[in-house]
């Protein structure tokens, strides 16, 4: 399981993700949590089937960004979904009883993360599933 917000830090998540998923042969869930809905919401790319009343926030961005990896691993099933509430309690909810979490670390100060909260940390120290934690280099 990823998370993907659009930032750097996801992106270099995405990639340890879908290294891993191939490397194993696993699929990768891409997560995107959003405050602006109340529904969590999965989307297949296997069985191509979905069906929403109205498309969720979030669906565009995580086509964006999974594209890139899927095209460079077709081998590894994709699901993506976009699950409703605060980065880190969505992501942990997402994450339960998956094999691994990777979630991007966007490198900020200690004060900050002690300040703002730190959805890595939260993994971390949360998550039932092993959490690879990744930073662009």
């Amino acid at each position: 399981m990823i998370g993907v917000d659009g930032s750097g830090a996801s992106r270099v998540a995405l990639e340890c993700g879908f290294q891993e998923a191939a490397l194993h042969h696993r699929p990768v869930a891409a997560v995107h949590v959003t405050t602006a809905r109340r529904e969590d919401y999965w989307f297949d790319d296997t069985v191509l089937s979905a069906q929403f009343t109205a498309e969720p926030a979030g669906l565009d961005l995580l086509a964006a960004e999974t594209e890139p990896w899927h095209y460079r691993h077709p081998d590894v099933p994709v699901k993506r979904a976009v699950f409703a509430g605060r980065p880190a309690e969505g992501l942990l909810r997402a994450a339960a009883g998956s094999a691994l979490l990777c979630v991007g670390d966007r490198g900020r100060s200690w004060p900050v993360r002690t300040l703002l909260g730190s959805v890595s940390d939260r993994a971390v120290d949360s998550a039932d599933a092993p959490v690879a934690v990744v930073r662009k280099a």
